[in-house]
């Protein structure tokens, strides 16, 4: 039975609440929009064989398309036939069968084909629009968390337990890129790092970073070197150290960050403070500069 207007509108609704659910309890971006796809995939693919039948106009439109092929080859071996000075109708029969036989069986295979075709497009877009509702629904709960106008692209940051070394894997392996989510910094614009606050520990990751911009960090109670920040300066890096589920800013790219992020008037994100100031650094950094998307 089709599902009515009604019913999709629930389940998108249903879509929307379980994604603002999941992100007020802190879920990251990619578990929210991975959830909720799988969970309407069963959803979304009944839908798709009700909007593209197995025998509606998809298939009817490519079985008619090869029968027209058909007619048109029986049309011309017809004709063709016609100026042969000794005709064999017998011939013809056999030959204009044959033609009509294989443009229903090609024609047929092709409908399925296309009928198959059109349901995965129609599954993929309705995936999509999981993904972007699900997106839109998390980014209203978060942008509600900050005081600026902007959307943030994960939850607030759970606190770390403090003196981890960096290194080994707990969970506060991951709270560099759950801040850089959090200050509105997309996949592949920049990456965060945990590092020991030495200065070959900054200089390293700046080097191998590729020409990506990096933020990095560590963990209260720990510190970063003098050097380690006078090289940060000089290379538009931001340092940061964690302390519990706050961060202290110990670079002027760092301190920029934080300021948009308090700001109530802000229309766009700290991500805007990280890529300018790995920009400004570029003149320190021979060979490693990049802007998205060019080398």
């Amino acid at each position: 039975m089709p599902a009515s207007p009604a019913d999709r509108t629930a389940r998108l609704q249903q879509v929307w609440d379980s994604a603002a659910g999941m992100a007020l309890r802190g879920v990251p971006l990619a578990d929210i929009v991975s959830r909720l796809v799988d969970i309407s995939g069963p959803e979304i693919e009944r839908e798709s064989i009700v909007d593209v039948p197995a025998r509606g106009p998809a298939f009817w439109a490519s079985m008619a398309k090869s029968l027209a092929w058909g007619l048109a080859a029986e049309i011309a071996l017809l004709f063709i036939g016609s100026l042969s000075p000794q005709p064999l109708p017998a011939l013809k029969v056999i030959i204009c069968a044959a033609v009509m036989v294989w443009a229903v069986a090609f024609g047929a295979l092709a409908a399925n084909g296309r009928v198959r075709e059109i349901r995965r497009q129609a599954i993929a877009a309705k995936r999509k629009g999981v993904e972007r509702l699900a997106r839109d629904a998390a980014g209203q709960v978060w942008s509600a968390q900050v005081p600026g106008q902007w959307k943030p692209l994960g939850p607030a940051v759970k606190a770390a337990a403090p003196g981890v070394t960096p290194g080994r894997t707990t969970a506060a392996d991951g709270a560099p890129t759950a801040w850089l989510r959090r200050f509105g910094v997309d996949a592949g614009d920049a990456a965060g790092f945990l590092v020991d606050g030495t200065s070959e520990s900054v200089q390293r990751r700046v080097q191998a970073s590729g020409g990506l911009p990096v933020v990095l960090f560590v963990l209260a109670p720990g510190f970063f070197e003098d050097d380690a920040r006078t090289y940060a300066d000089r290379c538009g890096v931001a340092l940061f150290v964690i302390d519990s589920d706050r961060l202290h800013a110990m670079s002027p790219v760092a301190s920029a960050v934080q300021k948009t992020y308090a700001d109530p008037a802000g229309t766009q994100g700290p991500v805007k403070d990280i890529l300018a100031g790995w920009a400004d650094g570029a003149a320190n950094r021979p060979g490693l500069y990049r802007v998205k998307g060019r080398r």
